[in-house]
């Protein structure tokens, strides 16, 4: 007797539709705990050895994967290797393994698993997910290491794979992610994970269908069991019946059509079908992305995150680093826009050799523009100065964030006249007229927006914080996550006031958050008056289709009819019709996922 059709709700971490039998793999992390053992003081050296040669090991393992998908990802996603090769060579955490070896006589591999679980531990009990997710590359990164004290390598999965199959794990790992097969593997559902981890970047790199969230009874499924992920919607549906396999099916042949021809409209302008211009931007961080903002038509580097440069340094880089990189980054742009976010750190992203201060709430203490004039000017004025000498190689502009107040500005902008007579004086070429923006990702900024806009050639919209910071929300928190609004009304509202200020004093003003890469908020942000979006170069050609398939006239209905709205619900209803009317294929394949 045929097995009866069960679906179940869980979430996409990256689109796609895969259908086929179950590969169960069981146990993700091979070693996740080892003997405590003990050593005598005449073994100490020997045990050093063997840690450093197993080090050494497992870097060089790291380094040939990413070598071996180098061609498959794009430069932003393969630096996943980069964090686990900068964990390998952390020295704070190799001096505790050496530490608990000498001092206290562990054994390498219980010194390992010692030190590790530390770090382990107190990225866990930070309230930021993202931060949260690199706990998942410590423990990756300590099961490499221990794997190559006994020469296993880790290449199991690929091994185990025989024919083209969905993967089902309680969770994988960024390595047993990257080690699948994907001539083999037609996706993957794990119950441990989410949209921010490092599984799911690869995941969408490699373009594999994945879920997470999948109930503990998939595990037990028979083998062979036919299985439909939709990486689409988040659902995943055990023993489909033959009406939904025919149903995704040709689903599946759309989306495959649809992502195709994506790729041939990189090259066309991002025009409304009534002539109104919208600048594409990307959000990159290292000077690697340029080649892929350029091959997915980006016109500009909308947000250059230069607080990345601090993060992966021991030590804050030097003014002569600093002008070496910005100097770079605008050549390789060849005249185009540059906008480079000046250093944003604090909240979730925190740097020891930069600032390390307790705070009971990171995300309202000391961050961005106030860390830098209130706590560490001598850093700031360093940035300003090598920003000041790299701006003669290209069109730069500045970007200041986390503002809440006009006098930050004119701080700023005093700073930057001092360092010019500094530069003068040292008679080293610099620009003598740079463009300041300020971002406005904080309900003050927003409701000041009519004084700051006077003071700045420029504004750049932060959706991410204005909506958590209005909200009132913690956007880590899984309780209060269905209050992380995008489209509500009081959203909507600084973002037209921001546009109007904007307007009013001749400058141009460009959404720099996730809400600019998210087809559903497109119609919305340029009948706001938008001029630029924003975003990771991966969703530029989705947004270009969506922009190209409007009338400007219909998006500034939706927007004002918006602004009537009393609800976040009501916003999004309206806006998926238009785009259901306007862009079929972005609304069915797409927009579903906003709907869940």
């Amino acid at each position: 007797m045929a097995q009866q059709e069960k679906v179940f709700q869980v979430t996409p971490i990256s689109p796609g539709i895969a259908i086929g039998k179950t590969l169960r793999i069981g146990g993700s992390h091979i070693i996740d705990r080892v003997e405590e053992r003990y050593i005598s003081e005449g073994d100490i050296q020997s045990e050093l050895d063997k840690f450093h040669t197993v080090l050494d090991l497992t870097k060089q393992s790291v380094r040939d994967l990413k070598d071996k998908l180098k061609d498959k990802l794009v430069s932003s996603e393969a630096e996943i290797f980069d964090t686990h090769l900068m964990i390998l060579e952390d020295m704070a955490l190799i001096n505790d393994i050496e530490r608990l070896i000498k001092s206290q006589l562990k054994s390498a591999e219980f010194a390992i698993y010692e030190a590790s679980e530390h770090y382990v531990k107190v990225l866990e009990e930070i309230s930021d997910p993202y931060l949260r997710e690199r706990a998942a590359d410590v423990r990756d990164v300590r099961s490499r290491v221990l794997e190559n004290f006994h020469q296993n390598e880790g290449n199991s999965l690929e091994e185990k794979i025989v024919d083209r199959r969905i993967v089902i794990a309680d969770e994988l790992t960024p390595s047993e992610t990257a080690h699948l097969p994907a001539e083999k593997v037609l996706g993957f559902a794990v119950n441990i994970g989410s949209p921010t981890s490092h599984t799911a970047i690869l995941a969408r790199s490699m373009r594999m269908p994945a879920v997470v969230g999948m109930p503990p009874e998939i595990m037990a499924l028979d083998p062979d069991t036919e299985i439909i992920i939709d990486g689409f919607a988040g659902r995943l549906i055990v023993n489909p019946d033959k009406r939904t396999l025919e149903a995704y099916s040709l689903k599946a042949r759309e989306a495959n059509e649809f992502y195709s021809s994506l790729l041939e409209e990189a090259e066309l302008l991002a025009e409304t079908r009534d002539g109104f211009l919208v600048q594409l931007g990307g959000n990159i961080e290292k000077l690697e992305d340029v080649t892929e903002l350029k091959k997915a038509g980006g016109e500009a580097v909308g947000l250059f995150r230069s607080e990345i440069s601090f993060l992966a340094a021991g030590e804050p880089p030097t003014e002569d680093e600093q002008f070496e990189l910005y100097k770079n980054l605008l050549s390789s742009m060849d005249g185009k826009m540059v906008v480079v976010r000046t250093l944003d750190i604090g909240g979730d992203k925190l740097n020891d050799s930069v600032f390390r201060h307790q705070e009971q709430n990171p995300f309202l203490g000391l961050r961005g523009i106030r860390l830098c004039l209130k706590a560490k000017q001598d850093i700031f004025r360093t940035q300003l100065r090598a920003l000041l000498r790299a701006g003669v190689y290209g069109d730069l502009k500045i970007m200041l964030p986390m503002l809440t107040s006009v006098r930050e500005i004119v701080e700023v902008k005093k700073i930057i006249e001092e360092l010019k007579v500094e530069l003068k004086n040292e008679k080293l070429d610099f620009t003598g007229k740079v463009s300041i923006g300020a971002m406005i990702e904080t309900p003050a900024s927003a409701l000041l927006v009519d004084h700051i806009a006077p003071l700045v050639d420029f504004l750049s919209i932060g959706t991410n914080d204005l909506v958590q910071y209005t909200m009132a929300i913690d956007r880590s928190n899984d309780l209060v996550t269905y209050l992380y609004q995008p489209a509500n009304p009081a959203i909507l509202e600084l973002i037209g006031r921001t546009v109007l200020a904007a307007k009013e004093n001749n400058i141009w003003v460009s959404v720099c958050g996730q809400m600019a890469s998210d087809p559903l908020y497109t119609p919305l942000l340029l009948g706001l008056g938008v001029n630029e979006l924003s975003m990771d170069p991966a969703s530029l050609s989705i947004i270009r289709r969506v922009i190209r398939s409007l009338k400007m006239s219909e998006a500034e209905y939706l927007a004002s009819e918006a602004l009537k709205c009393k609800s976040s619900v009501d916003v999004r209803k309206m806006s998926v019709e238009l785009l259901r009317k306007t862009v079929p294929e972005i609304a069915d394949l797409i927009i579903m996922q906003n709907e869940r």
